[in-house]
């Protein structure tokens, strides 16, 4: 079809495709950083501000402060419905990570790849115990120690 200012294939029409070549959206919503603190001795604990209450106080054994498994977890963002304990073994699963303990074993597993822990989980009044560094690490957590207060900060 000839229109005399050139040839057009399809009259009515000035180009033959088109093509998207991006589109803009707002990026959703990162995810809100979680910080929890806990206090030997005190079973009250704070998650981004808001005070909680434990079954079971933190404490000191050997120079190494203990933090109930359960709570250290959930504060970090895994659901409670995703913390088994079946024969001794804690198993934790948040996101693409799954944390394994043993009550008396000094194995921490992150993913299947073993670690060697320093002391090995224990029970305190039902609860699998263990220096808060290791699982608040194993979950992706920087945490301090404050020695003035007797505070553990996390932040996810």
């Amino acid at each position: 079809y000839y229109t005399g200012q050139g040839w057009n294939a399809f009259p009515g029409y000035t180009s033959a495709a088109t093509v998207q070549v991006a589109n803009v959206v707002t990026p959703a919503e990162t995810a809100k950083k979680a910080t929890a603190t806990f206090k030997v001795g005190d079973t009250k604990f704070t998650v981004n501000g808001v005070q909680q209450t434990m079954d079971v106080a933190p404490y000191v054994k050997n120079g190494r402060t203990y933090l109930p498994v359960r709570y250290v977890a959930m504060a970090l963002g895994v659901a409670p419905e995703n913390i088994y304990y079946a024969d001794g073994v804690v198993t934790l699963l948040k996101g693409g990570i799954a944390v394994q303990l043993t009550i008396g074993s000094n194995v921490l597993k992150v993913n299947g790849a073993e670690i060697k822990m320093d002391v090995p989980a224990e029970l305190s009044n039902g609860r699998t115990m263990l220096p808060f560094r290791w699982v608040a690490q194993a979950l992706g957590a920087t945490v301090s120690w404050d020695e003035a207060t007797q505070t553990v900060s996390m932040t996810l």
